[in-house]
């Protein structure tokens, strides 16, 4: 059995030859149907009150989770040329 990341069979005996663009994108299609929108809205609604307020924004990472939190902080920044730092990555 080959391994099937749509079906989530767990077996990694696969090639990149095995999958196409088109099982990439379908699989993603689901992920994506599978969100909980109105909380995603909420963490921007949350973030922007937190700029408004002058307040800080805390983001903590392990390992790979410190380069994204690393990222994010970066993501956050952008486009506010302030004197004031709104955003902290602990990593």
């Amino acid at each position: 059995m080959k391994y099937n990341p749509a079906a989530g069979n767990g077996n990694c005996n696969s090639t990149l030859s095995d999958y196409s663009t088109r099982d990439y994108l379908e699989l993603r299609g689901r992920v994506l149907q599978e969100l909980r929108h109105s909380e995603i809205d909420q963490i921007g609604i949350e973030l922007f009150r937190a700029y408004e307020e002058g307040r800080k924004v805390y983001l903590l990472g392990n390992g790979g989770s410190a380069s994204l939190a690393s990222h994010f902080a970066c993501d956050l920044a952008k486009g506010t040329v302030t004197a004031r730092n709104v955003t902290i990555s602990l990593c």
